[in-house]
């Protein structure tokens, strides 16, 4: 996993196209404070539970993945939970 900015997962998405681009956030987040563009919304974990669902979202991202084994996923981090603008992102070969 490499850690990335906010500009460098963005030259990371134009130059790989076929990346899979994950929301991460809760549905309401995603929702009400908006997301990029292409990208693809697979909650983490919901209220009221609050609790993650790794096997899930492990599922969910293979499921959008189209069953690819290798290719690139990259996940917003930091972005959420006030802690600003001056979150990364993350590129991920997904290793099933």
């Amino acid at each position: 996993m490499k850690h990335l900015t906010p500009l460098e997962a963005h030259a990371y998405l134009q130059t790989h196209r076929k990346a899979l681009f994950v929301d991460v956030r809760m549905e309401i987040e995603y929702l009400y404070v908006g997301h990029p563009p292409g990208v693809v919304h697979l909650s983490w974990y919901e209220y009221p539970e609050m609790q993650p669902h790794a096997k899930r979202f492990a599922l969910l991202v293979k499921r959008e993945a189209g069953d690819d084994l290798v290719r690139p996923v990259v996940l917003p981090l930091g972005h959420a939970r006030g802690r600003g603008r001056q979150g990364s992102s993350a590129p991920v070969s997904p290793r099933w």
